[in-house]
Order: C-alpha cells, then structure tokens, then sequence
C-alpha cells in the first residue's frame, strides 16, 4: 500500500459521517407550514405539514376547527387515528392531551381531560421545533372556508 493509498483510505473514512443519510438542509430547519383552507359540513381545517427526522420524510397533522366549538382549533393526527390537543384561540396556548386522553372522536374525550394551555408542543414527540400556531383565517371569517377536500376529517374516525 502506498502512502497515496493510505491517506486517501483515511479521508474517506474521516468523511463516512458526511456520507449518511441525512434530511435536507431546508428540511432539518423546517418548523412546518398550514395548507390552504379546505371546508367541510360543520367545520374546516388546514393540513399541517412538517419534516418528521425519526421517518426521514413528511408527515402531518390536521388542525380542525368547528363552527360548535368556536374558541378551539383541535389538533388530529391522521396516522394515528386520534385527536392529541388544541389550541385555544382566546388564550393562544396549546392544550396536549395525555396519551390516554387521545381519542377518535371529540365526544370520547371529557372537557377534563385538556391540560391549562401553554405553548405549541414539537409535531412528534422528541421533536426540537415547536409547532407554529393555527393561521388567524383558520376559524372561518365570513363564509367558513373554501372549497371541499376529497380526503380529510370526513373519514371514520374523525368525527365531531
């Protein structure tokens, strides 16, 4: 083995960390985004997208708001099948229910069961980045949204 031989073996070897898999650059300071509005039969809601590290990739949230319940907008998890908080839009503070308080339906879930709301939590757990707050048009001004979405709260499971 020459010494040319040896020192590029170390380079390569110095730079093997580099060469990992890693989350794009936008991405590994990517907080998450709101979609556009989309709007059902009694409510509305905005998908909430953000880069998830542990799955190396998107995922989502939905952020629902309904026209009964004005004061909230809650905070559904779509891969989980289950509601996980919501943001009061008086105080502006996150409520994140316990996990056993994580239900399919709001009607599962006791008014009890929502902590004192404090801060917007990080989109998965162990997550550095906090969430950004619910757009102000989320709550409906006027008409209560725009357009209908072919996928969203309407499946099973996310019912009111």
């Amino acid at each position: 083995m020459t010494r040319r031989d040896a020192l590029t073996g170390a380079l390569l070897f110095a730079l093997l960390p580099l060469l990992a898999v890693t989350p794009p650059v936008q991405a590994a300071r990517y907080t998450g985004s709101y979609s556009q509005k989309y709007a059902g039969k009694g409510y509305s809601y905005r998908q909430y997208r953000y880069y998830s590290r542990s799955a190396r990739g998107y995922k989502q949230h939905m952020a629902i708001y309904y026209p009964s319940r004005p004061r909230y907008v809650y905070y559904y998890n779509p891969n989980t099948k289950k509601y996980w908080g919501r943001f009061d839009v008086v105080s502006r503070g996150y409520s994140k229910l316990a996990d056993r308080d994580k239900a399919a339906t709001l009607s599962q879930i006791p008014e009890s069961a929502f902590p004192q709301p404090g801060q917007m939590p990080p989109p998965e757990p162990g997550g550095d980045d906090q969430m950004l707050p619910p757009p102000e048009s989320l709550p409906p001004q006027g008409n209560g949204g725009t357009g209908n979405s072919p996928r969203g709260p309407s499946r099973p499971g996310c019912r009111k």
